[in-house]
Formats: structure tokens, sequence, C-alpha cells
């Protein structure tokens, strides 16, 4: 049986900088691709400062309060922009789709995302190098149970995602079995599928995984390439961007990795880096 998503999600940023339209027409030809329902997620940002009650007292605070009032009005008219252009591609494209507008202040966005994301198969974010991005795609990941595609950074000018050769990330362990579980729907419409490890990085939890992971996808109809990668001493995200780059790979299938201390998340290096810096199509689970 061949497993088939239904729901995508796309997260369209409003503020302080709205994501880049490529990114819509990205997503949308991938809906398309998969012949999934796909919702758009944008907010309206009710912006938040602490003021003292002296100041408050004093009524100085007034110029801070317009300020944000104006802020407010600006992701308000930035998130129904985007909307409004996810609605016309959407329907360009003929796929099902919808649209949703919540109102946070920039603390609740994640919270908000996350709730959304645990109802879809699939969520869709940019990190633009803006806080309020990052920490989203970063909470999507580890807290919504769902797995989050991830655009280069450099989406703007780079082509819609290309599932003509997908290249896994492979340790054998338990965020990247999740992650090729998650990823089926793509490997299966993939041209090509490579599958690599990075060998003397760190010791790896199983030796036979190699040749049981190849023979377990060729069950879904993937006939995969495997390949082992000396790391040289090299750090594993950078032997990681050299692979992808080398191979022309347009997604890369990788685990999330983090771990919960004083309840922050301490990435693992390569997770770290790829949400720091996407250089291609990155699909992620944790």
């Amino acid at each position: 049986m061949q497993f088939n998503p239904k729901d995508i999600m796309l997260v369209l940023d409003s503020y302080p900088t709205p994501t880049n339209k490529k990114l819509i027409e990205s997503a949308v030809a991938l809906a398309k691709k998969l012949n999934v329902h796909i919702s758009a997620l944008s907010f309206e940002i009710d912006v938040k400062v602490k003021t003292s009650r002296v100041v408050r007292a004093l009524g100085i605070d007034r110029g801070v309060r317009e300020r944000l009032a104006a802020e407010r009005k600006k992701s308000l008219s930035n998130a129904k922009d985007l909307l409004r252009d996810f609605e016309a591609a959407a329907k360009k494209s003929g796929v099902h789709f919808s649209t949703i507008l919540e109102t946070a202040t920039q603390y609740e966005v994640s919270n908000v995302a996350i709730e959304h994301a645990r109802l879809r198969d699939l969520t869709i974010v940019a990190t633009d190098n803006e806080a309020l991005a990052d920490a989203t795609a970063e909470d999507l990941l580890f807290k919504s149970g769902r797995p989050i595609l991830i655009p280069p950074r450099d989406h703007k000018n780079c082509a819609a995602l290309s599932l003509n050769s997908v290249a896994v990330a492979w340790d054998s362990s338990r965020a990247a079995t999740r992650a090729v579980s998650d990823a089926l729907p793509l490997l299966q419409r993939a041209k090509h599928v490579r599958v690599f490890t990075v060998l003397h990085e760190k010791e790896l939890p199983a030796r036979r995984h190699s040749a049981e992971l190849k023979a377990h996808l060729a069950r879904y109809g993937i006939e995969a390439k495997m390949e082992n990668i000396a790391a040289r001493g090299k750090a594993i995200a950078e032997v990681v961007r050299a692979y992808v780059k080398n191979y022309h790979v347009g997604l890369l299938v990788i685990g999330g990795y983090g771990h919960s201390r004083f309840k922050e998340f301490i990435l693992g290096g390569v997770t770290k880096s790829i949400l720091e810096q996407p250089f291609q199509w990155t699909f992620l689970s944790h």
C-alpha cells in the first residue's frame, strides 16, 4: 500500500519582513504534483513591548503605542497581500486550498503555527534570517510532531522544488528513520534516490543499516543508490553541503536532531547549520 499525504500547509510570514512570494509558487506547484489540499497560514501581529507603570502614568508611551499600532496595520496588510497572491496562484493551478489568517503577538506565532501544523501532513516554512521566521521553523520541527520542508535561503532566485534527484542523509538513528518514513511520498515520486552515510563522523548504531534500508525502500518501489562518504576530518554539515552540490541534489531528506536543556533546544550541528542557512530544499523530521 502506498502512503499518500492529503493535507499540507504553507506558513507565510507577514512581519517584520513578508515571505518572498516566490515561495508561494513553489508550494502551490508541490501541492499540484502531490495532488493534495494546501492551506496558507499568515498572521496579523499584535506587536507587544514592555513599558513601566511610570512611563504609562506620564503618558510618554503614547508615541510607542502609535508606532505599535502602525506595525500591526503593516503586518495585516502584508498578510492579506500574501494570502491574496496564494489564492490566485492556487486557483490558477487548480489545487484545493484554504487560507487562514490568525491574530497573535510575536511571542505566540510559533504556538499557533504548531497547532495548525499538527493537523497537516507537512508544513512548508522559510527561514529568512528574521528572528520570528527562524524561531517558527525550529519550533515546528521539534514540537509539531510533523515534518517540515524549508527552501534554500535564496529561494527568491531559486527554482521550484525538483524531485529529479533526492538524497537521504542516513545514520540509522531514530530521527533519520522518522525522516525516511515521513518522506516516502516524495521518495516514491523521485526520479533518482541516493542514500549516503557519512563515516567516521560518529559511531553508527547499526552495522547492517545500509543493505536493509535499501531492501525496505525497494518494497515501496524506490530504487536507491547507497553510498558511504568519508568525513576526512570535516564537519558533517560541510560534508552534506558538498554532497548535495556535487550530485545536483534537488531535495535533501534529513533527520532533525536536538535535545531539551532547561526547556530550550540545543541543536545538532547539521540541523543548526541547515536551519540557520539552508542551502537547498530540505525535508526535516524529528
